[in-house]
C-alpha cells in the first residue's frame, strides 16, 4: 500500500515490508507491524529496548508480546518462525523472517531483563534436544562435559551478556575452572572440535559455544 509524503508525495513501503504484508497467513497478521519494524534490526537493538529513543519500537514488541501469550500462539509461531520449506515463496518466507526477528527481540529482551518480557518469556518451541552422549570425548577431555552441560546453552551474544551481568560468584569460579581446564587442553579441544564426524552432534554445539563465552568474560588469552 502507498503512503503519503511530504507535500502530498506519494511513495511506496520498503519492499521488505510488503513482502512481509503479503506473505503473512491470517492467524499472524496482527504481527504485521512489529514485524515490519523489527524485520531488519539487530540484538543489540532488542537489547536497548528500553532506551527512550526506541520507545515506539518497544511498544510495537510489547503489544506483540502481548497477543502471542493471549492467542496461545507461541508454539505456532515458533513453527512459523523456523519453517524450512525450500518451494515456499518470497512474500512468504519474508513473512516467516519478520516474525522470527520478532520472536528474538522479546528473547533479547528478556535476557536483559526488560519488563514484561523477562517475566513472561517468549522463546522458540524447537524439538526437544537429543539426549547428549559425551562418551565421544576423549579421556583427556572428559571433564568437558561437566562444563558444557552447565554452560553450552549460551550460544548467542545476547544470553552471554545478560548471563555474565547477573553470575554469582559460584559462577564466576566455574568459569575460571573451566578457562584453566582450557587453557591447558585448547589445542586437544580444538582437534576434537574440528572433527567432521562429529559436527552434528548435539553435544558438539556445546562444546563450540564455550570459547565466545570465556571471551565474553574476558578469561582468555
Amino acid at each position: 500500500m502507498a503512503r503519503a509524503g511530504k507535500a502530498g508525495l506519494m511513495f511506496r513501503k520498503p519492499k521488505h515490508e510488503r513482502q512481509i504484508d503479503s506473505g503473512m497467513p491470517e492467524e499472524f497478521r496482527w504481527s504485521i507491524p512489529a514485524a515490519q519494524a523489527v524485520s531488519m534490526l539487530s540484538n543489540l537493538e532488542f537489547e536497548r529496548l528500553d532506551d527512550p529513543e526506541l520507545s515506539d519500537l518497544k511498544r510495537l514488541v510489547r503489544d506483540a508480546h502481548r497477543e502471542i501469550i493471549d492467542r496461545g500462539l507461541i508454539e505456532a509461531a515458533s513453527r512459523f518462525a523456523l519453517e524450512d520449506d525450500p518451494k515456499r515463496s518470497k512474500k512468504r518466507d519474508a513473512a516467516s523472517w519478520g516474525v522470527r526477528q520478532l520472536i528474538c527481540a522479546m528473547m533479547c529482551a528478556a535476557d536483559a531483563g526488560i519488563e514484561p518480557f523477562a517475566s513472561e518469556p517468549v522463546r522458540f518451541v524447537e524439538d526437544p534436544e537429543p539426549e547428549r552422549d559425551w562418551s565421544i570425548l576423549p579421556d583427556s577431555l572428559a571433564p568437558l562435559a561437566e562444563f558444557a552441560e552447565r554452560f553450552g546453552h549460551l550460544q548467542f551474544e545476547g544470553n552471554i551478556v545478560a548471563f555474565l551481568d547477573h553470575a554469582s560468584e559460584q559462577e564466576w569460579d566455574e568459569l575460571r575452572r573451566l578457562a584453566a581446564f582450557y587453557s591447558e587442553h585448547h589445542a586437544a579441544v580444538d582437534e576434537f572440535s574440528m572433527r567432521e564426524d562429529l559436527e552434528d552432534r548435539p553435544e558438539m554445539h556445546r562444546v563450540f559455544s564455550l570459547p565466545l563465552l570465556l571471551d565474553h568474560a574476558g578469561l582468555t588469552g
